[in-house]
């Protein structure tokens, strides 16, 4: 944020605080006191803070706080086995849940999309070219959006035999981080492939 005098160009220096502004009896965001300019989530849903800087205000700006992922679980097997005959394993499927937002409730975190990488764990390819098995989308990691994948609000990809030989199994991880930086527990969820 900048703070402009009447003809535009920026004050530098100029202090600024953010105030959140009330939207009902359980408040979504507040203010870092400490920072003056610092935004906290407080529970997941919609918000709205204005900036001062000495007599200036700004229009109220909408914020929206999202639940943090609690866990990283497995939806459904751990492990698949692929047929002689078949070209594709199942969905390996995860979900981000959210186990503190509704008390007693468990939910799948698909609203919005968080990103979840997948990885071919092993065997370990020197690259792509020399790779036996891909994921899906012809790759040895993937980042995939919750909500996009098999089943409704998972994550998902299918392993996919390139070439021969075919190796006994593949272990794939998923690995999801939060906004923060930290890794969501659960990660990574392992999943092992079995080929025929």
């Amino acid at each position: 944020m900048r703070v402009r005098n009447q003809s535009g160009d920026t004050i530098p220096g100029a202090p600024i605080q953010l105030v959140a502004l009330p939207t009902d009896t359980f408040p979504t965001v507040g203010v870092d006191t400490a920072l003056h300019y610092g935004l906290v989530g407080l529970r997941a849903g919609p918000g709205r803070v204005i900036a001062i800087s000495g007599s200036l205000q700004s229009d109220p700006l909408d914020v929206s706080v999202s639940a943090a992922a609690d866990s990283l679980a497995l939806v459904g097997a751990a492990a698949d086995t692929v047929l002689a005959a078949d070209s594709v394993s199942g969905p390996l499927a995860v979900a981000l849940l959210d186990d503190h937002s509704t008390t007693g409730d468990t939910v799948r975190l698909s609203s919005p999309p968080r990103p979840v990488t997948f990885a071919i764990a092993y065997p370990v390819f020197s690259s792509l070219a020399a790779a036996t098995v891909t994921l899906g989308n012809d790759s040895l990691s993937s980042v995939v959006l919750t909500g996009s994948g098999t089943p409704a609000g998972a994550a998902s990809v299918v392993v996919r035999p390139q070439g021969a030989p075919r190796p006994d199994s593949v272990v794939v991880e998923a690995t999801a981080m939060r906004a923060n930086g930290t890794v969501v527990p659960g990660s990574p969820a392992r999943f092992v492939v079995y080929f025929q």
